[in-house]
């Protein structure tokens, strides 16, 4: 037996991306799964028996309304973000939240308020940023090893299986390639510079019912710093991040699954090549509920803050709003 406290965790909605944050929870020290809710009595019990999962049911109050549960993770479609980001923190659960959050900055504000009106802790899942690969180009920027930074280019596609069925393509649904894959990119270009672009250009490619299928924008930043983002969800599966300096440059090649190979930073100087590999590496969804937990249970510093994901929001809204206006 032991006294250290546990963070008792339910996830609303039986989605795919469950099969990568699930196994963390099972193997934590901190956390541990108690529930899962869906809509779909078949798909929850399924879940449930193949995961070992004690408590299964259908309908997500339902679970919201146990005492035993003290967070959720939700992983639904982006459309249901804000509703059910806003019921869990009303009945008194902290929320991890997939990306991206909400499609409207002055929601996720007002969203960030009540979880501290309730003094709950509200964090975007966005598992990239718990990793030490990334920790370590933004190190390279900060550290000057690059120069000053000149140019960000920054990518993430893949083509979809079957969009006829796939929710990313249903316009009710705040799908498209920007809001999915492209949101990493346009994390990443915030993250690195700690700063939102001053202007955006932005192109998109839609299908018959209007989806931006491709997504293409041009961002300023403060000191002239441009940075080019790519993605999406109807090519070839692709992705990486090359920060280019005055001194050097820096690339991420599998930037996203972070915890995948290669496991190195690249960094290219007049000096050489030189590949680092970061102390600390782990399976990033894994270090993003661990990081969860200890903000929860010991007053841990949460690696996505509140005014990084709004301002994610707003760079996000900004593109679009770019987009469907050029």
């Amino acid at each position: 037996m032991t006294d250290r406290p546990i963070l008792r965790w339910g996830i609303l909605g039986a989605a795919r991306i469950n099969s990568d944050v699930i196994p963390g929870l099972q193997r934590s020290d901190v956390n541990e799964l108690i529930g899962i809710a869906s809509r779909d009595a078949e798909k929850v019990r399924a879940a449930a028996v193949h995961y070992q999962i004690p408590y299964a049911v259908v309908g997500y109050d339902k679970l919201l309304n146990r005492e035993d549960i003290d967070c959720v993770y939700i992983p639904l479609p982006n459309h249901l973000h804000g509703q059910w980001t806003q019921r869990a923190l009303e009945a008194g659960k902290h929320v991890l939240c997939e990306k991206p959050f909400v499609t409207e900055p002055q929601l996720a504000t007002e969203l960030f308020a009540l979880a501290r009106s309730h003094e709950l802790h509200l964090a975007e899942a966005f598992m990239y940023r718990h990793h030490p690969k990334t920790h370590a180009l933004k190190h390279a920027i900060e550290s000057g090893q690059i120069g000053d930074v000149h140019t960000i280019r920054s990518w993430f596609t893949y083509a979809a299986e079957d969009a006829a069925s796939d929710i990313r393509f249903q316009p009710s649904m705040d799908g498209g390639a920007l809001r999915d894959v492209g949101s990493y990119p346009v994390s990443m270009c915030n993250y690195l510079l700690s700063a939102e672009p001053v202007s955006v250009v932005a192109i998109q490619v839609c299908d018959t019912n209007g989806v931006d299928e491709r997504f293409y924008g041009m961002m300023q930043y403060p000191n002239s710093v441009v940075a080019l983002i790519d993605c999406s969800m109807q090519s070839q599966s692709g992705y990486g991040v090359t920060v280019v300096g005055s001194l050097g440059s820096a690339t991420l090649a599998c930037p996203w699954y972070s915890h995948e190979p290669p496991a190195y930073l690249q960094v290219d100087t007049a000096s050489g090549t030189e590949q680092i590999v970061p102390r600390g590496a782990d399976n990033a969804y894994f270090l993003e509920t661990e990081n969860f937990a200890g903000v929860v249970l010991n007053g841990a510093v949460p690696e996505v803050t509140e005014d990084e994901t709004v301002r994610t929001m707003r760079t996000l809204a900004q593109l679009s709003h770019a987009a469907s206006t050029s």
